[in-house]
């Protein structure tokens, strides 16, 4: 990847771990296309999720490619 990665973590308390996952699934992605020149992934717990049950994560990552950019979100 030609430029750097940004991983940014919202509501939620940052991961060592995770932070190294993603490094590495990002490192992955100049396999399939070298000319990827930047990547953000944020990571975020919904703002009002209920305190009693398991918050779900939700994740975007935007590519950033010669011919523009890629979102994904879920």
């Amino acid at each position: 990847m030609k430029s750097q990665l940004q991983i940014t973590f919202r509501n939620m308390k940052s991961s060592k771990e995770v932070e190294e996952w993603i490094r590495e699934a990002a490192a992955k992605l100049d396999s399939f296309y070298s000319q990827i020149m930047g990547c953000r992934v944020e990571l975020q717990i919904p703002h009002r999720h209920h305190p009693r049950r398991e918050a779900r994560i939700t994740f975007r990552i935007d590519l950033m490619v010669p011919q523009g950019e890629i979102e994904s979100q879920a």
